[in-house]
């Protein structure tokens, strides 16, 4: 029943925006976020080398349920990949289309349809509303609807946008002449998208102006004779888990180096344990023989299936190819279950996880320890797996509706963890957070040991560790982030 549901809403959303689909396979099919880690590990570690070399701080990265191989970016700053794209082309293709629609971004592309993606935004969620969906819901349908009710990209915009992802994907190091194989791809399952072709997919809101191959192809012909200058060489984090963490060795490991890629903002990327997925090969830029990934990346087996067509798959699993890193950090993880109260003794009730990452910067010798606490009054498994309920849930990333990893205590405590540690890579030595901060208390329910986040307009800012309240204001300990905060900065308890 709640599929059906799902379906009618986005076909009314589909009606509303005027979009036809003329293939009964191209049903749009949204389910919320895609959980799966593999394939988001893999669009952070290239969506954050593409936010680094734009220098926008505002980019978020997100992948759909979504059967079509799609991809949109808001105004805000925030990119959509579906799964279908975020699983089904090579790294070369995947960082060019997402290179694509940060160019959208960037170049504010999108200010002029904000009106009506509002609109539809607003009749999304008007719309998952009635039919009783949840919050996440609610807004999952929302944001989807305002990308599909958007009107099409100008020609000129989507030349632009076009070289942009080519030297974009070229400045993080892939080769900029597998470009034009995306558009072959996206060519081949849907047509040339121009008036002709009813649109779908890509070409939905991205028309096709019937020479944006053969474009992209000059684009990349120009940049290997004027090759752009590349992005410094991000630094490898190796991360490791100590006999404390073994119970959480089938996802600390892989985890951890997610959020720590994400975290880092593309100036370092950590190496994932067991992450591994089939992807196409690559063909080459003659079409005439398949090509083994190359620098940037690297396989741990050889691709050798014959290249029919963008198309053709590997004989076997490909694990995620990490770009070239140079040495730079080891990190070991310890997990163990904190008393209640080990933090304060003013309320010894919940449960609490601590997390330590040893960490040791290889080429001048920095070491040091970051010791973070996540915590709850309710009385849970302290264990990610137990409190899941489910070993196979830590597998998987927040769907929008499930908690999955990122809802449980050692989740919660690594991520904290994580940002301490971007601290550290981004000024390039120990960051000490030794004086305390004072803050407008917020409402509700807070005790001393209680970690609050700061958030200031979309973003969080900072985390807090309480450590005294007194009257409107609580006192406590920076766990990462900045020290300012403004009058409007909204205080939230974690």
């Amino acid at each position: 029943m709640k599929m059906l549901l799902r379906s009618m809403v986005i076909s009314t959303l589909l009606l509303l925006g005027g979009m036809v689909f003329a293939q009964t396979n191209a049903e749009l099919e949204v389910s919320g976020l895609y959980p799966d880690f593999a394939a988001n590990y893999r669009v952070q570690m290239i969506g954050q080398r593409l936010k680094l070399a734009t220098g926008l701080q505002n980019l978020t990265f997100k992948i759909i349920n979504d059967k079509e191989l799609n991809a949109f970016a808001l105004p805000d700053g925030r990119v959509y990949i579906t799964s279908r794209m975020a699983t089904e082309v090579t790294d070369e293709e995947l960082a060019f289309v997402m290179g694509h629609e940060i160019t959208h971004v960037v170049e504010h592309h999108g200010v002029n349809q904000s009106n009506q993606t509002m609109t539809g935004m607003l009749l999304g969620a008007v719309l998952v509303a009635a039919l009783g969906g949840s919050n996440s819901d609610i807004s999952t349908g929302a944001t989807v609807a305002g990308a599909l009710t958007q009107g099409h990209y100008s020609r000129e915009d989507e030349n632009s946008a076009d070289e942009g992802g080519v030297r974009l994907m070229a400045k993080i190091g892939y080769d900029p002449r597998l470009a034009a194989n995306a558009m072959q791809r996206l060519i081949d399952r849907y047509g040339t998208g121009d008036a002709n072709t009813p649109v779908v997919g890509w070409f939905a809101s991205h028309p096709d102006s019937g020479n944006r191959k053969e474009h992209i192809t000059a684009v990349a012909a120009d940049i290997m004779k004027h090759p752009v200058a590349q992005l410094p060489t991000p630094f490898n984090i190796n991360v490791d888990l100590d006999a404390s963490a073994q119970h959480a060795q089938s996802w600390a490991k892989d985890y951890l180096a997610y959020l720590l890629t994400t975290d880092c903002n593309g100036r370092a990327l950590a190496t994932p344990g067991n992450v591994v997925f089939t992807i196409p090969v690559a063909r080459s830029a003659n079409n005439t023989k398949p090509t083994t990934p190359g620098p940037p990346g690297k396989t741990t087996a050889p691709l050798t299936t014959p290249a029919t067509g963008v198309d053709a798959i590997s004989a076997g699993p490909v694990t995620v190819r990490m770009l070239n890193t140079i040495s730079g950090y080891s990190v070991t993880l310890s997990l163990y279950q904190t008393p209640a109260g080990a933090v304060s003794y003013s309320r010894a009730t919940g449960t609490a996880v601590t997390a330590v990452l040893y960490w040791r910067e290889n080429s001048t010798g920095f070491a040091g320890v970051i010791n973070v606490t996540a915590q709850t009054t309710a009385a849970v498994p302290w264990q990610a797996s137990q409190q899941l309920g489910d070993a196979a849930a830590t597998r998987l990333l927040r769907d929008g509706k499930k908690n999955n990893i990122e809802g449980t205590l050692e989740g919660l405590a690594l991520q904290r963890a994580a940002r301490a540690f971007a601290e550290i890579v981004d000024t390039r030595g120990p960051v000490h957070h030794v004086l305390p901060v004072t803050i407008a208390r917020p409402g509700g329910a807070i005790r001393v040991g209680d970690t609050v986040a700061v958030v200031r307009g979309d973003y969080v800012i900072s985390e807090v560790n309480v450590t005294s309240l007194t009257g409107n204001n609580l006192t406590g300990n920076v766990i990462w982030g900045s020290h300012t905060h403004h009058d409007d900065d909204s205080v939230v308890l974690e």
